[in-house]
């Protein structure tokens, strides 16, 4: 019998969603609470990157990034800084 790696493993395995919970297992607001919560955290000139947009709505970052580039095209962000760097600011009404 030719030996491969997956005769090779052996035992119990978890699902992936066990070992690595998604945003799933998290109650994600909706847009408009995802933008009130923004408009919120960013009232009197505070900033956001994508990261702590990830972390504050249970979104990927990915997703995150995604959105925030829509609100900055919408005209309800303005995006500052390059690449890694990029911070977000409400735009004034």
């Amino acid at each position: 019998m030719k030996t491969t790696f997956l005769s090779l493993l052996s035992g119990p395995f978890e699902p992936a969603v066990q070992k690595f919970p998604s945003n799933l297992d998290y109650d994600v607001p909706d847009a408009d609470e995802r933008r009130a919560l923004l408009r919120s955290h960013l009232a009197g000139g505070g900033t956001i990157n994508i990261r702590r947009y990830a972390s504050l709505t249970h979104l990927t970052p990915a997703q995150a990034a995604k959105e925030l580039k829509a609100l900055a095209a919408s005209g309800f962000l303005i995006p500052s800084g390059t690449s890694t760097h990029r911070i977000y600011l409400l735009a004034p009404e």
